[in-house]
């Protein structure tokens, strides 16, 4: 059966609050930021010109998802399920309402601050094109992903310059955390399929490299298709070279600044050239520089860190 998607109304109050602490005293605890919200819908997001949505069957509240507005962003928040109710997509139909409420707004991006402890939650925005983004976590304890999607890329230059240069300085975000991680930690892996540090730097070197083949392509040859690679293949078939993390790191870095200043030196209307997908879709270069820009395996690799400091 399919839930009905209805905008918030004063008798879900509860609903809005008890679904939240369900999931958030399953899997964590409830943070003081936390208790504030589900308190206070009103006054922390609908005053705020945000939105909430309830998902009803049955006419009973089965579901809830909040949007927040920000300076310059949207953020998705305070989603959850009734337990009873999970596996009948009820989260995917509540998310789509979400995004389609999304574009309502005139911000451009939309963030989401989640927990890889929520896998089936992860996969869900994973699968609507969010990609995790580097973050200092300054709101929720609980949060080890960022996640961020663009739902207008209809960039100015300025903003176009600003994205080219967040994908310069990632470089130093991700060296920076490189240094704070020990030595015996690098080869750590917390389980048999997981990626260790150093197999993510690898890996990360492979990617920008195919990176810079595809920037060129798309503006030597646009409307031309790309080929897909394995990463998971690249990395269990291909003998990895010896290399210390420093030149894993040094070898990335100059990669990816090499390809920040041949894209610095083309005109703004290349950005807009496509390419093809394997599955026939149109995606243009400043689409292919949101993904670019944030892939520094950054939430893996501080992920990876802490799991070694638990197992100690």
């Amino acid at each position: 059966m399919t839930p009905e998607i209805v905008p918030y109304q004063a008798k879900y109050r509860d609903a809005f609050r008890d679904i939240n602490l369900n999931w958030l005293e399953k899997y964590f605890y409830v943070e003081p930021f936390d208790a504030e919200v589900l308190n206070n819908p009103e006054q922390y997001i609908l005053d705020k010109g945000g939105k909430i949505l309830v998902a009803v069957l049955d006419k009973q509240p089965v579901g809830v998802v909040g949007i927040m507005p920000g300076e310059d962003l949207l953020e998705i928040t305070k989603m959850g399920v009734v337990e009873s109710a999970r596996g009948k997509g009820i989260g995917k139909a509540l998310f789509e309402a979400a995004l389609q409420a999304c574009q309502s707004y005139p911000n451009k991006r939309i963030d989401i601050f989640t927990s890889r402890k929520l896998p089936t939650a992860f996969r869900l925005y994973r699968n609507y094109g969010f990609v995790e983004v580097p973050f200092d976590n300054t709101i929720y304890k609980r949060c080890t992903a960022r996640l961020e999607w663009w739902q207008n890329t209809d960039f100015t230059e300025a903003e176009m310059l600003a994205h080219l240069k967040n994908y310069r300085q990632n470089t130093e975000l991700l060296a920076a955390l490189i240094h704070e991680i020990p030595e015996a930690a690098m080869h750590f892996k917390a389980t048999e399929s997981s990626w260790s540090v150093y197999e993510q730097l690898h890996h990360l070197v492979d990617s920008e490299m195919l990176i810079s083949g595809r920037i060129r392509q798309s503006i030597a040859e646009p409307g031309s298709q790309y080929y897909g690679w394995n990463p998971t293949e690249w990395n269990n078939q291909l003998t990895l070279p010896e290399k210390s993390i420093s030149e894993l790191l040094e070898t990335w870095t100059l990669l990816r600044v090499r390809n920040f200043e041949f894209l610095m030196q083309q005109e703004f209307g290349v950005f807009a050239t496509a390419h093809v997908t394997k599955d026939g879709r149109k995606v243009a270069l400043k689409e292919l520089l949101l993904l670019f820009k944030n892939h520094t395996h950054f939430g893996q690799i501080k992920r990876c860190q802490l799991d070694w400091v638990e197992n100690q």
